[in-house]
């Protein structure tokens, strides 16, 4: 089975839930927000493709108030598996990690116990796409304007 991931991860905030009215595919697992990046913005203007990227999400954090996150990237299934990580705050701007859990674990998350590591820890393996991110309200609602069309 294939999975392929792109997410920024950062301690959950009340004002988080913003970034769902903006577009963004979001997740809560266990105190942490999960955040797509780099697909579609599903409020597009039809024929202009606009892309959340990661420059793009990382400032809107910054303005929420988010001081630290870690950045997931994972690609495995077809041919070459791949995995980046990456931890950011205002002392480290995008220090790269050799691992997955060594990024979460600079967010100071700690692995359960009954828990394989940190990356099961708060959820991710429930994941396969960015496209898992989304809440069913804003699939239900790209549904209908599929339907629309």
């Amino acid at each position: 089975m294939s999975h392929c991931l792109n997410v920024l991860v950062c301690k959950n905030q009340n004002n988080l839930s913003t970034l769902i009215d903006k577009g963004y595919y979001f997740a809560v697992e266990y105190g942490y927000a999960i955040l797509s990046v780099d697909y579609e913005h599903p409020k597009a203007i039809k024929g202009n493709k606009t892309i959340l990227s990661k420059r793009t999400l990382a400032k809107e954090l910054k303005s929420l108030g988010v001081s630290e996150y870690a950045s997931i990237n994972t690609d495995y299934g077809f041919g070459e598996n791949k995995q980046s990580a990456s931890y950011t705050d205002f002392i480290h701007p995008d220090k790269k990690c050799n691992s997955i859990n060594q990024a979460l674990s600079l967010l100071k998350i700690r692995k359960k116990q009954n828990e394989i590591d940190l990356y099961d820890t708060i959820g991710l393996g429930k994941y396969r796409s960015n496209t898992d991110l989304m809440s069913d309200e804003l699939k239900a609602k790209r549904e209908n304007e599929k339907k629309l069309k």
